[in-house]
């Protein structure tokens, strides 16, 4: 499901200080490819890119990216989504099926589409920095080096990307936007203090604030905030400096002591949200009449940042966050946890099943955990398997002890993020509880899996013993679920460096059902290597 949210230009406030010599920058980039602007935290990327998206008069197809955008799939189901909302005559390409498949012959489609647009086309990827995937970094790479000449892709991230930036840049097709264009100097930190923040400050004072920040955006709304709660200017100022670390931990303890009760237990319990609307905040707080508060929050200018025109949906600055659950968390550990429940059962009861677990994991609910990825099994199959791995890694061992057909799931998960000495010491686990009756139906699928591991370790003989046992253990008249791809391979036996080369370039992205049987095959020597297949018993 496409969260329609991502894809809409942020909101910023209409008193911002104007920097034309950063849109200037930006608007060259129009002549070239690629735009990166590279920055830490707080140093203003997404507000300079939102600024300029709505005075560049190109179509912007904008995308907010964030961790579980982390998947192949994901990843281009959102940037096409972002074209064909900012391009309504862009014609109709369907995103990759399946996160191990090689993504050109749908990269070639896109990039012959969007060959046809008229008009110019910006899109703009935010928070890059997110997505770590190979394979998304790759595919970006083949997208650019094919990019129309009336395409603009823009990517605002906190590092470099993973991606070659040489040749596009001996072209004359890279423009670099970094911190040092998006910091403040002078002559913008005086209307930014005057003006934006109603601070009569003098010249000399300002400008001890921008060297002390170094211009770091953040840094200077944090230190304006807290400017406003105390009548002693020169002795703040005078004391304001230290790492961005230090200022940021010393403000945020500043800015949040002075507000009044209610709105620090507010600021407190919606911490922990990853994003949030009215709804979401009033049944964490229990408080009615949350819309009002959300609004007076951005109102104030208090790091919360609106995620749509309509104002529905806001987030806090990361870093505001961060600060806030810490503090939660050392001030009202147990209340953190009851509200990270509550979090998570209006994300259960709205459908937001991935954003339940979430909150049931950071507040240490496991048998909760447990029961909705038994529920939602199937569908959860089709996420990335690194997200998979990250949840069941969390819960403790003694939620799962009891659970077979979970088990067999997280032994899939730890093959498919390559962790094949945990998945080895989980199917022994597995195997020695094989005589109980409720074990028992799982055999077959619980050998294979050992096949697998054997064939791995180029143990054939031992992959044969475990092949074998994988088909006496297969129940008649069982019903079996096969998940994901029937694709092919045949390589000989001994070839295990090809072999393993093959499994690596899959990125081991399902499990690997490997048929090594040498009564079948004559002993041969030949080996069929069958991805994206594993097997799940179904009560019939």
């Amino acid at each position: 499901m496409i969260l329609s949210t991502k894809l809409l230009i942020p909101h910023s406030n209409s008193s911002i200080v104007q920097r034309s010599a950063l849109i200037q920058k930006l608007n060259d980039g129009m002549k070239t490819k690629l735009t990166l602007v590279t920055a830490p935290a707080g140093y203003g990327k997404t507000t300079a890119l939102s600024e300029w998206a709505k005075q560049c008069g190109a179509a912007i197809a904008w995308v907010s990216l964030d961790v579980h955008d982390n998947s192949l799939v994901r990843f281009w189901s959102y940037v096409l989504a972002a074209i064909q909302r900012a391009a309504p005559s862009f014609g109709n390409v369907a995103p990759p099926a399946m996160e191990n498949v090689q993504p050109e012959p749908f990269l070639t489609l896109l990039l012959t589409e969007l060959n046809k647009l008229p008009d110019e086309l910006s899109i703009v990827l935010d928070d890059f920095h997110l997505v770590e995937q190979p394979y998304i970094n790759n595919s970006t790479a083949y997208f650019l080096e094919f990019l129309p000449p009336h395409i603009h892709l823009l990517v605002a991230s906190r590092s470099k990307l993973s991606i070659p930036l040489s040749r596009l840049k001996a072209r004359g097709h890279l423009q670099q936007i970094t911190s040092l264009d998006l910091r403040f100097h002078l002559d913008e930190g005086i209307p930014f203090f005057r003006d934006c923040m109603d601070l009569p400050l003098s010249e000399e004072e300002v400008q001890r604030l921008v060297d002390s920040s170094e211009g770091w955006v953040s840094g200077l709304q944090l230190a304006a905030l807290s400017l406003r709660q105390t009548d002693n200017h020169k002795k703040f100022i005078r004391e304001f400096g230290g790492s961005h670390r230090d200022i940021a931990g010393y403000l945020f303890e500043e800015l949040l002591q002075h507000q009044p009760h209610d709105v620090q237990i507010f600021l407190l319990e919606t911490s922990v949200l990853t994003r949030m609307n009215s709804s979401l905040c009033e049944a964490v707080t229990g408080q009615s009449g949350c819309q009002i508060r959300l609004e007076l929050l951005d109102q104030m200018n208090l790091f919360i940042i609106p995620l749509d025109e309509r104002k529905d949906w806001y987030r806090y600055h990361h870093l505001f966050s961060e600060f806030l659950q810490q503090y939660f968390l050392q001030k009202y550990p147990q209340r953190r946890e009851e509200t990270l429940a509550k979090a998570a059962e209006w994300a259960e009861v709205n459908g937001l099943e991935e954003e339940a677990i979430d909150y049931y994991i950071a507040g240490n609910h496991f048998s909760d955990v447990i029961r909705l990825i038994e529920k939602h099994l199937l569908s959860l199959v089709k996420l990335k398997s690194s997200r998979l791995y990250r949840w069941l890694q969390d819960v403790p061992e003694r939620f799962m002890a009891d659970k077979p057909l979970l088990t067999i799931f997280y032994i899939a998960v730890l093959i498919a993020v390559g962790e094949l000495a945990m998945a080895d010491s989980r199917l022994r686990t597995a195997r020695e509880k094989l005589t109980d009756p409720d074990w028992e139906p799982f055999a077959g699928t619980i050998y294979m899996f050992c096949a697998n591991m054997a064939y791995i370790r180029k143990d054939i003989e031992q992959a044969n013993v475990y092949y074998e046992q994988f088909e006496k253990r297969l129940s008649e008249g069982q019903m079996l679920q096969m998940i994901g791809g029937n694709s092919s391979y045949t390589v000989d036996a001994s070839d295990y460096d090809n072999i393993l080369g093959f499994v690596n370039d899959l990125h081991v992205v399902l499990p690997i059902r490997l048929c090594v049987d040498g009564s079948k095959y004559g002993r041969t020597g030949k080996a069929s290597l069958i991805s994206g297949i594993y097997w799940f018993p179904i009560a019939s």
